[in-house]
């Protein structure tokens, strides 16, 4: 029994091969139908950057509220508090890539 199986099943493979160019004339449960697809994606991505940064930079400060008082007989200097801020900021040679297939 198993011999015979193996008969049935190698003939039906044999007949899948030999046969395929039938699957266009005969259609139905018993046809044989092949399909293919081939999918070929190349992709390549290049970033290049290059960056020169010079900075020309001022910072202020003012004291404010300043006084001297009695400056002949021991006076009395007062100086305003002085805050000063600076902040530099950059963002150089950054990528972003985006890729849909």
């Amino acid at each position: 029994m198993k011999k015979l199986i193996g008969a049935a099943v190698g003939v039906g493979m044999l007949l899948a091969t030999v046969t395929p160019s039938f699957a266009y004339v005969v259609t139905g449960p018993g046809s044989v139908n092949v399909n293919a697809k081939v999918n070929l994606k190349l992709l390549s991505v290049t970033n290049t950057n290059f960056a020169f940064v010079s900075y020309d930079v001022v910072s202020v400060s003012s004291t404010g509220g300043n006084s001297a008082d009695g400056n002949t007989i021991g006076g009395v200097v007062k100086s305003g508090d002085s805050t000063s801020y600076t902040y530099i900021y950059n963002i150089v040679n950054s990528n972003v890539t985006r890729i849909r297939m």
